[in-house]
C-alpha cells in the first residue's frame, strides 16, 4: 500500500500519517491507517476502506 490513498469521507487525495495493526478474538488482524485528505481532514479507517491512490486514478 503506498503512501497516498483516496479519503473514503470526501473522496479527495489523502496522506497516510500513521498505521498500525490490531490483533482480533475471531479473525485476522486489521491494519488502521491514520490519514489527512487536502481537505484537511484526520481520519482513522481500515486500510480496507482507504483504497490506494495509485489504484483509484488507474481506473
Amino acid at each position: 500500500m503506498t503512501d497516498t490513498v483516496i479519503c473514503p469521507e470526501c473522496h479527495q487525495t489523502a496522506t497516510v500519517v500513521g498505521r498500525f495493526t490490531l490483533t482480533t478474538p475471531s479473525g485476522p488482524p486489521v491494519e488502521y491507517l491514520r490519514i489527512r485528505c487536502s481537505g484537511l481532514l484526520t481520519v482513522l479507517v481500515t486500510a480496507d476502506e482507504a483504497p490506494d491512490y495509485a489504484l483509484a486514478s488507474a481506473g
